[in-house]
């Protein structure tokens, strides 16, 4: 039976910024990955180098919205529990009517949280640009922009995979 398509809605629901907190506490990562995929982080943070290489998630959809606007979307998480990198939860949001890329980032690098968002109709914390590099079928997420704290924060994700996003009840 084929299944007609439906846009994944997800607004806050991907938004990172109210499980990671803010500059010391510890960020809230309890949920299993789903549809694990081979991925690598390299996270520069005001000059200091993180990286992770190992499972985790890399979803991609081109049928998303994000408050009522419809957009392409990509995700990338990675919760390695411990060590330089310990988290990081990313979505890339292309709306289909402007050409920015909004972002949504939280990441937890040398024991300090960091967050971005430019998603327009949330919150704003810090600023940033986010650009997507597909290659075959996975590819690059980037941010490149500051923190809340002011604190520069470059990210590179690249999935092997982007496995497709299934909306919750769907």
């Amino acid at each position: 039976m084929t299944r007609s398509p439906r846009p994944v809605l997800l607004a806050a629901a991907l938004l990172p910024l109210g499980a990671c907190g803010g500059g010391d506490r510890a960020p809230v990562h309890d949920t299993p990955l789903r549809d694990p995929v081979q991925l690598s982080a390299t996270a520069d943070v005001d000059g200091k180098r993180y990286a992770f290489s190992g499972l985790g998630e890399c979803h991609h959809t081109t049928d998303a919205s994000i408050y009522e606007l419809p957009a392409a979307m990509w995700t990338a998480r990675l919760d390695a529990g411990a060590g330089d990198l310990a988290y990081v939860n990313l979505t890339l949001w292309q709306p289909k009517a402007a050409p920015e890329v909004q972002v949504s980032l939280g990441l937890t690098a040398g024991g300090r949280t960091h967050e971005i968002a430019t998603v327009k109709g949330a919150p704003p914390h810090g600023s940033g640009v986010g650009r997507v590099e597909p290659a075959g079928p996975g590819g690059a997420l980037h941010v490149d922009g500051t923190d809340a704290e002011g604190r520069h924060v470059r990210l590179q994700v690249d999935c092997s995979r982007f496995t497709e996003l299934v909306a919750e009840g769907g």
